[in-house]
């Protein structure tokens, strides 16, 4: 009896937990592919690079989660100033860093862009495990981006 009691139970957390995925036959088919991958993790947030294998676009190729010539920059500050941008805000990791780079954030926040911001190829914006607000008349402009490489009959 106390058996059954404790799968009844479990089977009720799970239910109010992921009322989609436990009633609905076959929902994990139709999850996007990146949810597919993380989704079941519990301790995902202590593996965030991990996410990479996760991802499409470019840092969803990365070798061994990092990729070659990838920069990582965090986010810490949530200020703007397109004139001269601050170490630690989104406008310097997306202005000054070049190449490949894999943009987190310290904490949850909300950023009052003063100016659009261009966002260059190979680029990855992650918001995994935080609230991330753009605010403002402002906005994120992607311009002619690529997220692999061009045939050598481009470059």
């Amino acid at each position: 009896m106390a058996t059954q009691w404790c799968f009844a139970l479990a089977l009720c957390t799970a239910i109010l937990m992921f009322p989609s995925t436990v009633l609905a036959k076959g929902s994990i088919q139709k999850m996007n592919v990146i949810d597919k991958c993380w989704q079941w993790n519990p301790n995902w947030r202590r593996h965030r690079q991990q996410l990479a294998t996760c991802s499409v676009g470019f840092s969803g190729k990365m070798t061994n989660n990092v990729g070659r010539g990838l920069t990582r920059y965090k986010v810490t500050d949530p200020s703007d100033n397109p004139l001269s941008p601050k170490p630690g805000t989104l406008r310097y990791g997306l202005s000054n860093i070049k190449g490949k780079v894999w943009i987190t954030f310290q904490r949850d926040m909300k950023i009052k862009l003063e100016r659009p911001l261009l966002v260059s190829s190979f680029t990855a914006i992650d918001g995994r495990g935080t609230s991330v607000h753009i605010a403002g008349g402002a906005c994120l402009m992607l311009q002619r981006v690529l997220n692999h490489s061009l045939p050598s009959t481009f470059i």
